[in-house]
C-alpha cells in the first residue's frame, strides 16, 4: 500500500505560475532582437541615402530642409 503522501503529484512548473524561460527561449528571444534592430538600421540608413542623394528642390518638395534630413528619419516629419 503507498501512503497519502507519496500518491501525490509534486509540485509542478508552469509560465503560468512565474516560472522562466529556458535557455532555448531566451537565444530565440535575443536573437529575434538583434534581428529586428539590424534591420531598422539597415532601413534608416538606406532612406539616409536616399534623401542625401536628392538635390535641394526634391527635398524642398516632399517638406525636408537638407539640415532635417536625420532628424525625419529618426522622428518623421511630423
Amino acid at each position: 500500500m503507498q501512503s497519502a503522501q507519496s500518491a501525490r503529484p509534486g509540485p509542478t512548473l508552469s509560465s503560468s505560475h512565474g516560472a522562466t524561460a529556458g535557455p532555448g527561449e531566451s537565444l530565440t528571444a535575443v536573437w529575434t532582437g538583434a534581428r529586428e534592430a539590424v534591420a531598422c538600421y539597415v532601413e534608416r540608413k538606406q532612406a539616409l541615402a536616399e534623401l542625401y542623394s536628392m538635390d535641394n528642390l526634391m527635398l524642398k518638395d516632399i517638406g525636408i530642409p537638407r539640415c532635417g534630413i536625420a532628424y525625419a528619419v529618426a522622428h518623421g516629419r511630423g
